[in-house]
């Protein structure tokens, strides 16, 4: 399905025809407001996609209806997947549709500004279209849309060298928010797509970008991210039980797995012999947090060696005491669910 009243051929037009994605799935009490964003864009020629990966809610209706109805100067392609093909397939095929070279990605639950494009291919263009990703920080808000405060994320401040990015761990703050970023099309076509059973596509296009353009930073908030609505990733419920908080943790530990795993695979021709060690010792990692989860047991003497290897052993510790022993990590968790209670 394309709507397209008034397009400008960006032949003519001095400005780069400019690809805006919105990835949507289950997302029918904040979709509107992210389509209403994107019709809002104050760049042109722009492309807008909007892709639904099989959404069981009114999303696709959602959706349909508001792109009939719009009648603005952008082009409209909609895409509804007939199942759901999980990230990193969606944003394979996503990329494969777009038309222009550079893409501003966004969520279905999420808020842009209607500058975010303008802003963002500015900063692209002044470096002479050569950076493969442009990322911006985001104000956070509620379910509600009220202000909560400023989104806290380590890629503005840290060096982008590959090596620095594959090592980068924090136990609270995140490295980037995939909501706001900005990709040339090549971080796809030039390494091949995702694998398409990755569940978190940020990490490794940051990691691609670091290695082909570089990575620029915009230090002003142009996204509005919703936090606690997430439909991609399981999220922390108030009052869960065991079994739902022990899902959680695995689904975590195998989305890691899959990611250290990108990041290895795209290493495959590269010459950086530090990217290659930090991705060797992120998947060393990453592999006996998922051993212990599958086997439930605790292999004392490969954390050792793993954590004198990696000097992960921090990030090995709980996963591998929780998943090696079940009766602890229920205990545990029983524990600080006590806790919590107190008044």
């Amino acid at each position: 399905m394309e709507r397209n009243d008034h397009h400008c051929n960006s032949e003519i037009n001095k400005n780069p025809l400019i690809t805006y994605a919105i990835f949507a799935f289950n997302q029918e009490a904040y979709i509107r407001e992210a389509i209403d964003a994107a019709f809002s864009q104050t760049y042109s020629p722009l492309e807008i996609i909007i892709s639904d990966d099989a959404s069981a809610d009114a999303t696709p209706e959602i959706i349909r209806r508001m792109v009939a109805e719009y009648q603005g100067p952008h082009k409209v392609i909609v895409n509804i997947n007939e199942k759901n093909l999980g990230i990193g397939a969606h944003v394979n095929k996503v990329f494969q549709m777009a038309s222009g070279d550079f893409l501003v990605l966004a969520a279905g639950d999420d808020v842009s500004a209607p500058d975010r494009t303008q802003l963002t291919v500015a900063r692209w263009v002044e470096k002479g279209r050569l950076p493969s990703m442009v990322y911006c920080e985001a104000d956070v808000i509620d379910a509600d849309g009220k202000y909560v405060g400023r989104l806290d994320t380590a890629l503005p401040d840290i060096d982008h060298a590959p090596s620095n990015l594959i090592g980068y761990s924090h136990p609270k703050r995140l490295l980037l928010m995939g909501a706001c970023a900005a990709y040339a099309k090549r971080v796809i076509s030039d390494f091949g797509p995702l694998m398409e059973e990755l569940g978190v596509e940020d990490i490794p296009l940051a990691i691609r970008s670091s290695q082909m353009g570089g990575i620029e930073c915009i230090g002003q908030p142009l996204v509005q991210y919703r936090r606690n609505v997430s439909v991609w990733l399981p999220r922390k419920l108030p009052n869960e039980n065991f079994e739902r908080h022990f899902s959680r943790m695995s689904h975590r530990v195998r989305a890691n797995h899959k990611v250290a795993a990108q990041i290895l695979l795209d290493l495959g021709k590269s010459k950086d012999e530090a990217a290659i060690l930090a991705a060797k010792k992120r998947y060393m990692c990453a592999k006996f947090s998922l051993d212990s989860l599958e086997e439930r047991r605790f292999h004392f003497m490969e954390y050792l060696k793993i954590s004198i290897k990696t000097n992960y052993w921090r990030e090995n510790l709980l996963p591998a005491i929780f998943f090696g022993f079940p009766r602890i990590h229920k205990l545990a968790f029983r524990f600080s669910q006590f806790i919590r209670r107190e008044p």
